[in-house]
């Protein structure tokens, strides 16, 4: 990227901030139109639309601009003429297409939507009633529902298919029009119209049950409550104001990417670890790569953005809770303020994972106060309360004061939740204290201990590996420090013996030399008297086992004792100097075990030294500490936290939505929930403060960590908002999952990326997609351009040696069978995945088919297959007794187990996954989970069922599950026990692994076990 792309944060942020209020327009529904006023199709054809009707639209958009003060120069107060409107922006559905009614009933079809609006306008509006081209708008646009591949299904929508993404931008590309006010209102009118029906014709709704009627919608575009409104407003005061950008959005937003930093040794990893100092749950400890990923994320110096990804089954959730909790004990044992920590995602499903997750952990603790159980709160959107009730979830609106969490505000209650957190702490202590600052400073001085005893322990363990890898040239074990030091000792025992004998002896010697062999040495040229004198030495040394059974004469054997007791000497002196060595050795080792011995006291276990470096022992001592020691810490911060909050919670009442203020407000709040829950979208409505101006502003700087859940699914610019909040983001998620959903035309998105100044030209728009920070994607494969998951690579510090992208990666996988897992492993994350289940199922094979050899039926440019879709409900209907019961002895919940628990099946087109969901209604049978790959957001079911829908009998060029590898890895990674194949086999080519379906194949035809049956298969 050149160095002029370097600093663009405001254009990006600008771009980004009209992306979604272009999103938000061509992403309308039927229920946003519910104010609209109704017209004559040709009325509307005609450009002049009757005054008297749009008249209140004027009344309504003039009192939103009263109630609703403008950031100007200008000094108040403002008078009428300020806002009087003269011309509004109004948004236009020509047509809309009405399901059919037979006998009094609607027909209950393949398609659930009782009113479609399929083209969509833009347009201002006079005060005459006068239409005309809103220059520089969108172009009109079909309904992107509408459209194939659809962008959600299995959730009941049903919208029928009208035509593909790409037939829509190829008629763009075909019929460029200049959208400015030369362009008549009947040309403009004409060009939309002919959009609608190059993609179909009339038939296309009759033959789905529905009449096209020719009345027209128009509603004022400001009227409509756009999903990105508060996301939108979070960047209109950095644009409209030019205020200095946060720190890390200015920093996320940014083109540039970040240097790597070294991996940390083995020993930096071990070490860090001493920050992990929390853990919400104590049933599991953490697996290698959490543990390694938490080793990473302690240096926030270095870790502004942190990117963690991993396919589902990883440990994502669970490691996020680590995190949270590890941060929630840090600030309690600081007594600093406690951590304002937000985990988000774009959609409703991955934001209740969390919230159920934390719940969960709330159960498992005892909590001293009354009626609370939970470690999330909710910052819920008004339309998500009976969800949030039903679901036990405590939560926030954000009108004052309101939500659940409101009566843990009222007097009466902290009243009642000091008398119990005393009691609750006097019995757990053995204490009569009256005072929640004793008993806060109690706990505290608990968490000091727990966490010096924490640190004792990972030190211990550390110079005990120390030692060993110091002294592993000498012993193969510490254990044999002592062993050696007794052998050294008996053998200097043994040598000083020896050198006191061979003292002795050269006593002897010479006092035998000196008195038998004087005389004889004087004559022993004499022949025989030389022989005499040898003969004495022969016997003299036959008599000590030092000298060898030949003759010698005075000097050998002089020789003999000298060098003896010269290497004596020398041994010894080493065996001493090994002495002082092993006793050093020896006392630095009993001092070691003597502090491992006090810490086992005041563990209460063993400490298992073994291994301390290896992260994949999990029974070492980072393990040991998960389920004791940080847990007991996060256990006492959540009551340090609590008598925190009964302290303080009355102050609330006091605050008032200043900044300051509402930071309080937050701190006060995250005193009883570690983590606040909420979606991109809500979110950073909840985080506002009134300026000297009365306006209502995001804050800044506030979110100590934000995390990004399912991050892999989320465009860049819906997450800017919460950002710009955050000093910290964690980034979770997987880009070869799920992909994020786009409504923007790449012919749109390359519009507005040149009228913002990121692009001059078509080829530095390609450039951009490498970036991540793009709001379109391709629409004949449904990979977008924009993935906060690619921006966090990017922003990453950490490209692990041994990792197949930058960021940290989760390996352990612990959900599907071995083999299932094995082929998304060889698909997508280059093997690197360690797959954790063991077991063996007998019921059905892990990877499985039934070769359907039906015919596939195009409807528009969605297909369908008929016998596939009843051969699959054949098969259900055949084996749910045997699929329920198998179900029910994995599940401890037995009869509460129902089908929908048990299957979900996925498709690559919403045409069949419709099919399938008629055929299973018509057979009595209900699966909740049908449709496309969107259909198994966040869900995990034992046996997944896969409907190809292709055929040999039709010509094939790519199919659709082979465009990426997505859509096979998000199908197969969903199945637990089995993943089952339904379709015409013949179309896949075991012969091409380098194709997801070719891979597959190779797995499905591995063993002739893997063909399934029906009862009529058999028979044939």
């Amino acid at each position: 990227m050149n160095d002029s792309k370097l600093d663009k944060t405001h254009a990006i942020i600008d771009y980004w901030r009209n992306s979604l209020a272009d999103a938000d327009r061509i992403s309308l529904s039927a229920k946003d139109m519910d104010q609209a006023e109704i017209f004559p199709l040709n009325e509307l054809l005609s450009g002049h639309l009757s005054r008297e009707k749009i008249q209140h639209f004027f009344e309504e958009a003039e009192k939103r601009a009263r109630d609703k003060p403008k950031y100007s120069s200008k000094k108040f107060p403002f008078t009428d003429d300020d806002f009087e409107i003269k011309q509004l922006q109004v948004i236009i559905a020509p047509y809309v297409a009405v399901k059919n009614y037979r006998h009094g009933q609607q027909i209950v079809g393949e398609y659930r939507t009782d009113k479609i609006f399929p083209l969509w306008m833009m347009a201002n509006l006079n005060r005459e009633g006068i239409l005309t081209v809103d220059e520089g708008s969108v172009y009109p646009w079909i309904d992107r529902r509408c459209l194939a591949p659809p962008e959600e299904c299995g959730r009941g929508l049903g919208y029928p298919i009208l035509g593909d993404v790409s037939d829509a931008d190829a008629f763009y590309a075909k019929h460029a029009v200049s959208l400015d006010t030369t362009l008549e209102w009947r040309t403009f009118f004409s060009y939309a119209n002919n959009l609608l029906f190059s993609l179909c014709d009339g038939s296309v709704f009759s033959k789905q049950d529905y009449t096209l009627t020719e009345k027209s919608f128009v509603l004022p575009k400001n009227s409509i409550a756009e999903p990105s409104q508060n996301i939108i407003a979070t960047y209109d005061q950095y644009l409209l104001t030019r205020k200095t950008i946060p720190a890390l959005l200015k920093k996320f937003s940014s083109f540039s990417d970040e240097p790597y930093c070294d991996d940390l040794s083995p020993k930096e990893r071990f070490m860090a670890s001493c920050e992990h100092l929390g853990q919400m749950q104590m049933g599991y400890p953490l697996s290698a790569s959490q543990r390694e990923s938490i080793s990473y994320f302690s240096d926030p110096e270095r870790n502004e953005i942190v990117t963690i990804h991993g396919p589902p089954g990883t440990g994502k959730t669970t490691l996020l809770q680590s995190i949270i909790a590890s941060n929630w004990v840090e600030c309690a044992l600081e007594k600093k303020n406690p951590p304002i920590q937000v985990a988000t995602s774009t959609n409703n499903l991955a934001v209740t994972n969390i919230l159920d997750r934390l719940n969960e952990a709330g159960k498992e603790t005892i909590r001293w106060l009354p009626n609370f159980h939970t470690y999330g709160l909710y910052l819920a959107p008004s339309h998500q309360i009976e969800q949030a009730k039903k679901n036990n979830y405590e939560f926030r609106l954000r009108r004052k004061n309101s939500g659940s969490i409101a009566e843990f505000y009222n007097a009466d209650y902290r009243d009642y939740a000091t008398r119990y957190f005393l009691e609750k702490f006097n019995n757990h202590y053995l204490k009569s204290e009256s005072s929640l600052r004793n008993c806060q400073e109690f706990i505290h001085h608990e968490l000091l201990l727990k966490n010096t005893l924490l640190r004792n322990c990972i030190r211990c363990v550390n110079d005990f590996h120390s030692l060993e890898k110091l002294l592993s040239h000498r012993y193969d074990r510490l254990e044999a420090i002592e062993e050696l030091f007794i052998e050294n000792n008996r053998a200097i025992l043994e040598i000083e013996e020896e050198l006191k004998s061979l003292k002795q002896l050269a006593v002897s010697w010479f006092s035998f030399k000196i008195k038998d062999l004087k005389w004889l040495c004087l004559f022993s040229w004499i022949p025989f008297i030389k022989q005499l004198l040898m003969d004495r030495i022969r016997l003299f040394t036959l008599q000590h086992d030092l000298f060898q059974s030949r003759n010698f004469n005075i000097d050998d054997v002089e020789k003999v004792i000298e060098d003896r007791m010269s290497s004596h000497a020398s041994l010894l002196k080493q065996l001493e100097k090994d002495k002082e060595v092993l006793q050093s050795d020896k006392e630095l080792f009993a001092k070691l075990y003597g502090e491992k011995v006090k810490l086992e006291e005041q563990l209460g276990f063993n400490l298992n030294t073994d291994n301390a470096s290896d992260f994949t022992d999990n029974s070492n001592v980072l393990c040991q500490m998960d389920q004791t020691l940080r847990y007991d810490l996060f256990v006492l911060a959540t009551h340090y936290w609590e008598a925190q909050w009964l302290q303080e919670s009355g102050k609330l009442d006091q605050l008032d939505y200043h900044r300051d203020d509402r930071e309080k407000y937050w701190r006060i709040q995250a005193m009883l929930t570690p983590c606040f829950v909420t979606t991109l979208h809500s979110g950073p409505g909840f985080f506002q403060y009134k300026t000297n101006f009365q306006l209502f502003e995001t804050l800044e700087d506030v979110i100590d960590l934000l995390i990004i859940d399912e991050a892999g699914q989320v465009m860049p610019a819906i997450a800017g908002g919460m950002i710009s909040i955050a000093k910290r983001l964690l980034l979770v998620g997987d880009a070869k999952q799920i992909e994020p959903i786009f409504s923007i035309s790449e012919k749109m998105d390359f519009s507005n990326t040149k009228k913002y100044g990121l692009c001059t030209n078509v080829d530095e728009y390609h450039s951009l997609k490498t970036s991540g920070i793009l709001c379109s994607g391709d629409a004949a494969t449904g990979h977008a351009y924009g993935n906060l998951i690619t921006v966090g690579q990017r922003k990453s510090k950490y490209h692990l040696k041994e990792d197949p992208v930058p960021g940290l990666f989760l390996k352990e996988h612990r959900r599907c069978a071995k083999e299932i897992i094995s082929y998304c492993n060889e698909l997508c994350y280059n093997n690197q995945l360690i797959p954790m289940t063991n077991q063996q199922f007998s019921h059905y094979p892990p990877m499985g088919y039934l070769h359907v050899k039906g015919r596939e039926k195009k409807i528009g440019t969605s297909r369908s297959n008929p016998e596939e879709a009843l051969k699959i409900v054949q098969w259900i209907q055949e084996n749910q007794v045997k699929i329920l019961s198998m179900c029910r002895e994995d599940s401890k919940k037995n009869e509460k187990i129902n089908l929908s628990d048990c299957i979900g099946i996925v498709t690559p087109f919403a045409a069949q996954g419709n099919e399938i969901r008629s055929t299973l209604y018509a057979h009595g049978l209900k699966i909740d989970k049908v449709g496309t790959i969107h259909s198994l957001q966040g869900a995990e079911r034992p046996i997944i069922i896969f409907s190809s829908v292709y055929t040999t009998f039709e010509g094939q060029g790519t199919f659709f599950f082979d465009r990426s590898v997505n859509m096979l890895n998000v199908a197969v990674s969903r199945a637990k026990r089995s993943f089952l194949v339904f379709g015409d086999m013949d179309i896949f080519d075991a012969s091409k692994p380098s194709q997801p379906s070719g891979l597959l194949a190779r797995y499905l035809f591995a063993r002739n076990e893997n063909k399934i049956y029906t009862s009529q298969c058999k028979m044939e």
